[in-house]
């Protein structure tokens, strides 16, 4: 059996995203670690090596675990393509304004909700659903755990 050069590339972009996560992970215990509460200059690179370096994991067992070449061919054509790329690239301006005026809940809901529009195969339930799990997750980290001095909604609860 014939690996498919997308399972090809995939792996090796995983691959690729470990051996960086790694060597950041490695340069970034050179510095001061610090603790949560008074960070280093060593944390937070060694934390997001450590974030990308979980990626390239998952990447390389997806490629691993892809047995059927057809999935990754989109048999509509590269015109359906038009819907994901726009409600990707709206998420993250849906945030900013969501953010600016209505706080970190609906911002977070809102930005979920239309990048996950953009994938044909989820319905718009499961959008919400989605969209209402990673906003309780996301507050609860950034809000309730962190403090992040961002508003959960602007204007009620500060």
């Amino acid at each position: 059996m014939s690996v498919s050069p997308f399972l090809r590339r995939e792996y090796l972009s995983g691959v690729l995203i470990m051996l960086i996560g790694v060597f950041g992970i490695s340069e970034g215990y050179k510095y001061n670690m610090g603790t949560l509460a008074q960070m280093g200059p060593g944390f937070f690179p060694v934390l997001i090596s450590g974030l990308m370096t979980f990626v390239g994991v998952l990447i390389v067992i997806s490629a691993r675990l892809a047995q059927d070449e057809a999935d990754f061919h989109d048999s509509e054509g590269k015109s359906s393509q038009w819907l994901a790329w726009g409600c990707i690239i709206a998420s993250p301006i849906i945030f900013v304004v969501f953010g600016r005026y209505g706080g970190l809940l609906p911002a977070t809901f809102g930005s979920v909700f239309v990048a996950s529009l953009g994938d044909k195969d989820m319905t718009l339930k499961q959008s919400v659903g989605l969209a209402g799990v990673i906003t309780v997750i996301g507050l609860s980290i950034f809000a309730f755990f962190l403090k992040i001095p961002f508003p959960v909604i602007r204007g009620v609860w500060q």
